[in-house]
Formats: C-alpha cells, structure tokens, sequence
C-alpha cells in the first residue's frame, strides 16, 4: 500500500490513506481484510477514477455500492445521509450451524444473576463440548465486536469456562 501512495491510518494496519494530489482531487480511504476490500470517498469522479485505475494492475471486480462488508449488510439511505450495520443473515448462520433455528428471541442475553465459574467445569474436559462451546463463544465475540455491544456480558461471562466448559454452561449458550 506504501508504494501506492497510501499512508496506514494510524489506528488500523488494514485502514489506508491515500492524500488528494494534482491526479486524485479527493482523498480515498481503503480498508482491506483479507479478501474484503473497501473504498471510499466524498467524490464519486475521483473514485471511479481510483477504481479503474487499480482493476487495471490487480486483479478484482468492482461491485458497485457497498451493500455487504466482513459479515455485515451496510443498509445506506443517501437521502437521510445514514447508514447502519447488520447482522441478520450471519446471526441467522450462526444459529443454523449451532442448531439453534427454533430459539427464541430475548430482551436480555443472558439470565440476570448468572456468573459462570470454575467450579461449573468438569474434572475432566470434554473435547466434544469444548469445541462446541468455543466455537458458539468465538461467534458471540464477532457480534460482539461488530454490531451487537449488548451480548458484551454475555460474553465475558462465558468466556471465562472457554477451556473446560462442562454440560451446563454449554446449556447457557443455548438460551
């Protein structure tokens, strides 16, 4: 990216700036993970421009306003200058892969009053239930980190058995 022009943002190693010059009006902001790439601008010339530019050295396909990145729908309404985050569709997998299609909605994520510890673990770690575990807890951190601050508790409390989480707090998950 450094050879390109761009400047890391400062608080991200995948946020990049590339500053205006007498070629790019406007200043282009790219996040890149992985395989997602994302770019922005205020000048829609200046980034039509940016993006022809590099579909002509890299290989990518352009794909137009952004409607998906990393996991979540970005719902935009131009008119009203908003534009939120969602979840829905990973929320949705990840309930199917858990086979957790039949939950049940709640207005609190976990029971009030609960505190996982130690002592609901097992002598001896079940391989079966810690991957299970590990894997619904590795979800709940992704909501958690993108759109969903309310399931925070949540998931601290169930992190702390993510090494030997026993029967019951495997049942927690499940609501």
């Amino acid at each position: 990216m450094k050879s390109e022009g761009f400047i890391q943002s400062g608080f991200k190693d995948s946020v990049w700036i590339q500053q205006p010059d007498e070629w790019l009006p406007r200043a282009i902001l790219m996040s890149a993970h992985i395989d997602d790439t994302l770019i922005l601008c205020k000048d829609l010339d200046t980034l039509s421009k940016f993006k022809a530019l590099k579909l002509t050295r890299f290989e990518g396909t352009d794909e137009g306003d952004v409607t998906e990145y990393l996991g979540c729908e970005v719902v935009r309404d131009q008119e009203q200058r908003t534009l939120h985050l969602r979840q829905s569709a990973y929320i949705k997998k990840v309930l199917a892969i858990h086979a957790m299609t039949d939950a049940n909605p709640v207005k609190t994520p976990m029971e009030p009053g609960v505190s996982l510890s130690k002592w609901d673990s097992p002598a001896v770690v079940d391989v079966a239930i810690q991957t299970e575990y590990s894997a619904i807890v590795g979800h709940i951190s992704f909501m958690v980190m993108m759109t969903r601050p309310d399931l925070a508790f949540a998931f601290a409390e169930l992190s702390k058995l993510v090494q030997n989480p026993g029967v019951e707090p495997l049942r927690s998950t499940h609501g």
